[in-house]
């Protein structure tokens, strides 16, 4: 493959509010780690490593500068699945699902899919990470990450035993409560279900609304949480629009990066670490394509293996949500809020529907006693949307539907071929465990 040396290293200002790009050298194999992937995982490795002044990072990003308007007014987020700050994916036709294909939105902007999501704060169950502890990912019990988490908090209730103040994240109670989630949450309470203000407590079984990551009503991203207070930070250079293609590897080693970027294919030579940081989805379509993976697949490809590793791209899990959408005789939920006297609200105060993340509430629930925690997941949308938020189903409605939190289900993402530029071949095997379908036939009448 024909390489130059890489140029434009991305410099902060501490006058701008964005990131700019420039040309202030070439970049050499000098940096001290390489870390691939400005997403939610590289931003926050970005600052933790850079905060070593005597450490010299790099943070590679394949999309642009999160600039975009839809990024920050929380409930655009809508209008940018598909667009270009999107990777797009899509999985194979599933045969569980009558052979469906579905979108797979992820963010290809900095600041990766922490820019284009729905902004809830859910940090999971500690049984979640007490059972990778036991088997065998040593420091990933609850009290192990805990603390990781409250340093990372900046919790609007303030510090808790289980929650931080004063870190990166700013996390708050949300500005805006539409009436059909008013209603939503007295109806939950007429079942005799159990409150719950905060999913992220000692308690994560009940119903209640969801916290969101957010900045007095902007949305608080791991790019403006994480990298932009440290703006102008000498010792850290960001590379956007620079998708890395392959880890040249000799060895146990990698030893340099091929990528691809506005100024065609260029080459940068390692000289310290290097940290993948793509995703549950770009961290092993890299690997598979530098050769890391099943020998006899990536051969039947046409990809010339360098470590013979049979589960990089195995074992994928995904949390399929089925939207129950219901229709409404009264106009009272977001279909219709985009006037420009919501807009003003939101320009002049930060307050209202310009501030909502569209799914305002939700719940935790086991569909069986005997459970060590809840199986489902539920979330309330006071619209009536389809299609990821890409059209109305109807002119008055909502949502509200069961994920499911514990797939049984098992898939896996493997390459379509040689072409650096293929997406990869998603096969996440939804509901391929039959337990999965019964768990979300209870989630679905439990919403009806």
């Amino acid at each position: 493959m024909t390489s130059k040396p890489l140029e434009g290293t991305v410099r902060h200002s501490a006058r701008r509010r964005f990131f700019s790009l420039g040309d202030r050298r070439s970049l050499s194999g000098d940096y001290d780690v390489v870390i691939v992937g400005g997403g939610t995982a590289g931003c926050c490795l970005a600052r933790r490593l850079s905060d070593d002044a005597t450490r010299r990072v790099l943070l590679i990003e394949a999309g642009p500068a999160d600039r975009a308007r839809d990024i920050h007014i929380p409930p655009g987020f809508v209008n940018l699945f598909g667009g270009p700050l999107d990777w797009a994916f899509r999985t194979e036709p599933e045969l569980h699902l009558g052979g469906r294909r579905l979108a797979w939105p992820r963010g290809r902007v900095l600041g990766g899919s922490s820019s284009i999501n729905a902004q809830l704060y859910v940090r999971g169950h500690r049984r979640d990470y007490d059972r990778w502890a036991e088997l065998g990912a040593k420091g990933w019990s609850w009290d192990d990450v805990l603390p990781y988490f409250r340093r990372s908090e900046d919790q609007q209730r303030g510090a808790s035993p289980l929650h931080g103040s004063g870190g990166p994240l700013r996390v708050e109670d949300r500005r805006y409560v539409n009436p059909l989630t008013e209603t939503f949450l007295a109806a939950c309470g007429e079942l005799g279900w159990t409150p719950n203000d905060d999913f992220n407590g000692a308690r994560q079984e009940g119903y209640g609304l969801y916290q969101v990551t957010q900045r007095r009503g902007a949305r608080a991203s791991s790019a403006t949480s994480f990298l932009r207070p440290i703006a102008g930070r000498s010792n850290l250079d960001i590379l956007l629009d620079h998708v890395v293609d392959r880890i040249d590897i000799a060895g146990s080693r990698a030893r340099a990066l091929e990528l691809r970027g506005p100024a065609g294919t260029q080459r940068l030579e390692l000289a310290g670490e290097l940290v993948l940081a793509a995703g549950a989805i770009g961290s092993p379509h890299l690997l598979l394509r530098s050769g890391v993976g099943a020998a006899t697949a990536l051969r039947e490809v046409g990809v010339e293996p360098r470590v013979d590793l049979p589960g990089v791209g195995e074992n994928l899990q995904d949390h399929p949500v089925v939207s129950v959408i219901f229709r409404s005789r009264r106009d009272l939920g977001l279909d219709h809020v985009e006037t420009l006297g919501n807009l003003a609200r939101y320009l002049l105060a930060r307050r209202g529907p310009f501030t909502t993340t569209v799914c305002e509430a939700g719940a935790f629930l086991r569909t069986r006693t005997g459970l060590e925690q809840p199986d489902l997941q539920f979330h309330f949308l006071p619209a009536a949307l389809v299609e990821h938020g890409a059209r109305s189903a109807a002119d008055h409605g909502f949502n509200f539907g069961p994920t499911l939190l514990k797939p049984a289900s098992r898939g896996r993402l493997r390459l379509h071929s040689t072409d650096l530029g293929a997406p990869p071949r998603l096969e996440p095997g939804y509901l391929s465990a039959p337990e999965d379908l019964e768990v979300l036939l209870e989630g679905i009448a439990t919403a009806r």
